[in-house]
């Protein structure tokens, strides 16, 4: 029933609709969006629902009166066709992924890079290993996404964001590369930081950069865990390539980031009034 194992064709396409006996598993399923085992079929091990499993999901959230207003954000977010078309995105990658050609720079090299780095929301439900670890103090609550899984942001092609960074800042013509893209970089960006607003973890004054990217400027305290941050450093490295070459629309890109009303952006902003 989820989209990994859905019923396919022989040409490997993907029916839009469930076996009448898968969809009454799913209208079962429904009845039980409250509880973490639910969660767990249905988004374990980087899994996204069948589509017509998302339409019953949606159905269920909209006529459930009890369900607790979080765990319906949570499902709304899962059963969303940008989360699944995201998660299968990212699922295919390792078969589909081609690394973009530097030297031989084009519009479909560009695309290849962007592509790549398109952000993805992550849903991984918590394990049973994970309440034992950590005992009562965080069992699951009815009423808390964050103790029913952990949602964070990715990337398209994961374990590749660190090397596409460094091959493009690396190499003889990363300066007009960059240049050329800034304002790209920053739209990827702002749709990371739009997927962690989704989450409840993105506002004007508090979002994961605080933590996952404490400074703007390369410093040793930015640890690099989180390959979503890769998007901070193009942005901030495509703005002083741009600023060399063209001030003019590096001043737009910072306009463009003066209206983006994330943490984020106002760092890098202060960024630019500073060097």
């Amino acid at each position: 029933m989820m989209a990994s194992l859905a019923s396919q064709d022989p040409r490997g396409v993907t029916y839009r609709y469930l076996h009448p006996a898968t969809r009454h598993l799913g209208g079962w399923l429904t009845q039980h969006l409250d509880q973490i085992a639910t969660l767990r079929y249905v988004c374990g091990q980087g899994r996204c629902p069948h589509p017509g499993l998302r339409r019953l999901i949606r159905r269920a959230i909209a006529a459930n009166d009890t369900l607790p207003i979080e765990i319906k954000r949570l499902w709304q977010i899962v059963s969303s066709d940008s989360f699944s078309d995201r998660s299968l995105a990212r699922r295919d990658a390792g078969l589909s992924y081609v690394r973009p050609d530097f030297d031989h720079w084009d519009a479909l090299q560009r695309r290849r890079l962007l592509r790549a780095l398109r952000p993805v929301p992550l849903v991984v439900p918590r394990s049973e290993e994970w309440f034992d670890y950590f005992g009562q103090d965080h069992a699951p609550e009815a009423d808390d996404p964050w103790s029913l899984a952990d949602l964070s942001i990715g990337l398209v092609t994961p374990g590749r964001a660190r090397q596409l960074y460094d091959d493009l800042t690396g190499h003889a013509n990363a300066e007009s590369l960059l240049a050329g893209l800034a304002f790209e970089f920053t739209a990827l960006l702002q749709e990371a930081l739009d997927w962690c607003s989704v989450f409840g973890r993105a506002t004007r004054l508090d979002d994961p950069s605080h933590f996952d990217f404490p400074s703007i400027s390369s410093h040793p305290q930015n640890r690099r865990r989180k390959e979503w941050t890769v998007l901070i450093e193009l942005a901030r490295d495509s703005f002083v390539a741009l600023r060399k070459t063209d001030e003019t629309c590096a001043m737009a890109v910072v306009r463009r980031w003066r209206k983006i009303d994330y943490l984020t952006f106002h760092r890098l902003t202060l960024f630019a009034a500073t060097t």
